[in-house]
């Protein structure tokens, strides 16, 4: 049986995830249903919350994450 990880560990695996994410969506392909469902569960596992008016750009990510679902939807 193999031993608790290490927090680092944890830390960089969590950190190739978040990164694995946002190449996903920088590389301006389609992206599948199933990967905006996995970048939003990953967020909100994570608590990850924002103040819109306070971030130009996470409101412009809001935006265009909303239309990602969107088109998937149709």
């Amino acid at each position: 049986m193999a031993g608790k990880a290490k927090v680092t560990e944890l830390e960089d695996l969590h950190k190739k995830v978040s990164n694995y994410y946002m190449d996903a969506l920088d590389c301006g392909d389609d992206i599948s249903s199933g990967t905006l469902n996995a970048i939003n569960t990953f967020l909100k596992q994570n608590e990850v919350v924002v103040d819109r008016r306070e971030s130009d750009n996470m409101s412009k990510l809001t935006t265009e994450f909303a239309k990602l679902i969107k088109s998937k939807d149709k």
